[in-house]
C-alpha cells in the first residue's frame, strides 16, 4: 500500500510539472508571437513612403478635429435642452427648495429642542445627586459630632 501511495504521489508530481512545463510553454509562445506582431508592424511602418505616412497622419488629425466638432456640438446641444427645461420649471424648483428648506429649519428645531430638554434633565439629575451627597454629608457630620458629644 505504501508503495501504491507513494507512485500515486509521484504520479501527482509528475503530472504538475508537466502542467507547469505546459503553461512555460504557452507563455513562450505567446511572447514569440508578441515579438512577431510588433516586428511586423515596425515592417510595415518602415515600409511606408514618407507621404503615406503623413497623408496618414493627417488622416489621423482629421479625425480627431471631427470626434472633438461632434462632441462640442453634442455637449452644446445637450446644454441647450438643460436651459430650456430649467426655464420651464424654475418657480416649481423653487416652491420644492422653499418646501425642503422648511422642513429642514422644522427638523433641526425639533433636533434642538429635543437635545435641550435631554441636557435640562440631565442637570436636573446632577442637582438630585448633589443634593443628595450634601444631605448624606450633612448627616454624617451630624451624627459624628452627636457621637463626640
Amino acid at each position: 500500500e505504501e508503495v501504491k501511495e507513494e507512485k500515486k504521489e509521484e504520479e501527482k508530481e509528475e503530472k504538475k510539472e508537466e502542467v507547469k512545463e505546459e503553461k512555460k510553454e504557452e507563455e513562450k509562445e505567446e511572447k514569440k508571437e508578441e515579438v512577431k506582431e510588433e516586428k511586423e508592424e515596425n515592417d510595415e511602418k518602415e515600409e511606408k513612403t514618407e507621404p503615406e505616412v503623413k497623408e496618414e497622419e493627417k488622416k489621423e488629425k482629421d479625425e480627431k478635429a471631427e470626434e472633438k466638432e461632434e462632441e462640442t456640438v453634442k455637449v452644446e446641444k445637450e446644454e441647450k435642452e438643460e436651459d430650456e427645461k430649467a426655464e420651464e420649471k424654475p418657480e416649481k424648483e423653487e416652491e420644492k427648495e422653499k418646501e425642503k428648506k422648511k422642513e429642514e429649519e422644522k427638523d433641526d428645531k425639533a433636533e434642538t429642542e429635543e437635545k435641550k430638554e435631554e441636557e435640562q434633565e440631565k442637570d436636573e439629575e446632577k442637582d438630585e445627586k448633589q443634593e443628595e451627597a450634601t444631605k448624606d454629608e450633612k448627616t454624617e457630620t451630624e451624627e459624628k459630632e452627636e457621637k463626640e458629644e
